[in-house]
């Protein structure tokens, strides 16, 4: 009884956890989810067509400054095949024009030669607006191509923004050398407490039905037979000598009592 209370507590705690991080997946990629979509061009292409459509009038807006952060990946890592994410804070002074964040992209180049394009990803729109001395932050997802060489690339963030006016600014959130990595293995945590809840059921469950359709039966016991002296009877002994004759008499075991034949005094 013990047994089976210790097993369905781990069944439930391993269902609970599978829940839980099922929901928090799903909560990382409904939030703020950019309209562009996530799915990534191939790898080397051009340089982003979307850079020359937008037109920018120059660098920074005056008094506007766009910085990208990586909060999943500090050491700026990113496993190939792999989603991740970085936010992007545009930040407005006081006393300034309000300014619309329109677009964000990103793209990988080489680590030595920024001429050379690697992977352009796609885009996202946002239309976030950024009032004077307001700050706002947008998050923008990418995903490094699985074909791509594990090695050190140079990632490109851009941001695309426009004032009232409608005039198109583009400022870089971020230019840095990046590495991508591996791909890392989908055998997660969650799938760990997957396949334990599940074996723990099974387990479970035929603990608890062998008693029902199995009953457990008594080992029966053998008795050892009891030893015996050596039976010399019906064997020819005159070949033996008198000396051990003698010895193998007196170790034979003796006859029940009244099995021998009583002589009948004269």
């Amino acid at each position: 009884m013990k047994l089976n209370k210790w097993l369905l507590a781990f069944l439930l705690l391993g269902l609970l956890f599978v829940s839980v991080a099922r929901a928090d997946v799903d909560a990382d990629d409904d939030d703020d989810a950019p309209a562009g979509g996530d799915s990534d061009e191939a790898p080397g292409h051009a340089a982003p067509e979307e850079e020359e459509e937008a037109k920018p009038q120059g660098s920074d807006a005056p008094g506007v400054s766009v910085r990208a952060f990586f909060p999943k990946n500090a050491d700026l890592k990113f496993p190939a095949g792999e989603y991740a994410e970085t936010l992007v804070a545009v930040e407005n002074a006081a006393d300034n024009q309000n300014y619309r964040v329109e677009y964000i992209l990103a793209y990988l180049r080489g680590s030595d030669d920024a001429t050379f394009y690697v992977q352009n990803f796609t885009g996202s729109q946002y239309n976030r607006t950024v009032v004077s001395g307001g700050i706002t932050t947008v998050k923008y997802r990418f995903k490094p191509d699985v074909a791509v060489d594990p090695r050190n690339y140079g990632l490109v963030v851009q941001a695309f923004y426009q004032n009232d006016d409608n005039e198109t600014f583009l400022s870089v959130a971020f230019n840095g050398t990046v590495a991508v990595t591996d791909p890392v293995s989908s055998f997660d945590a969650a799938s760990i407490f997957t396949y334990s809840a599940v074996i723990g059921g099974a387990l479970f469950a035929a603990y608890h039905f062998k008693g029902k359709f199995f009953p457990a039966t008594k080992a029966v016991k053998r008795r050892q037979p009891a030893e015996q002296g050596t039976d010399i009877s019906g064997v020819d002994l005159d070949f033996v000598p008198k000396a051990h004759l003698s010895y193998v008499t007196k170790s034979s075991p003796k006859s029940p009592a009244g099995n021998t034949p009583k002589t009948a005094k004269k």
